[in-house]
């Protein structure tokens, strides 16, 4: 039995796969039970997932529960922008980690974007800024997937 936030994400990734490549159309889901924003949108063929609000044990599986539907998707390229997440835990380590691995194994193009304050810290301080594939910005992310 699919959920509202399935067959919401399912219908999101199909109305995206129809997209024009120029139309910079966004998709959204909330997080009820505390601040995260997923928001979808292509740049080209490489799919961008802007993340705004709070990484944590509360939400941070809305994030690998997205990828997942964009694998099922066959989706194989797209960038995890952080430049507005406020926080990250271990949960959300733990999902960038699921989600890297994930996409390490199928052979999936994928970057992370925007890392800075206090969720570049913990990301240093895990020893985690050489394991994931981190750029300073979104468009680098897309040039060199497009690549």
């Amino acid at each position: 039995m699919k959920t509202f936030l399935d067959r919401a994400v399912i219908d999101m990734l199909d109305s995206l796969a129809r997209l024009p490549e120029h139309d910079a159309k966004r998709y959204l889901i909330k997080s009820e039970l505390k601040k995260l924003e997923l928001k979808i949108r292509k740049s080209g063929e490489i799919y961008v997932i802007d993340v705004n609000g709070e990484l944590d044990l509360y939400n941070s599986y809305k994030l690998k529960e997205l990828v997942n539907k964009m694998v099922g998707k066959k989706i194989q390229r797209f960038v995890i922008n952080l430049q507005d997440v406020e926080y990250i835990d271990s949960s959300g380590i733990g999902a960038l980690i699921y989600i890297h691995s994930t996409a390490k194994r199928l052979g999936i193009g994928f970057f992370i974007s925007n890392v800075h304050g206090s969720v570049k810290k913990v990301i240093e301080l895990t020893k985690l800024m050489n394991y994931f594939p981190i750029v300073s910005k979104v468009s680098n992310a897309v040039k060199q997937l497009e690549e």
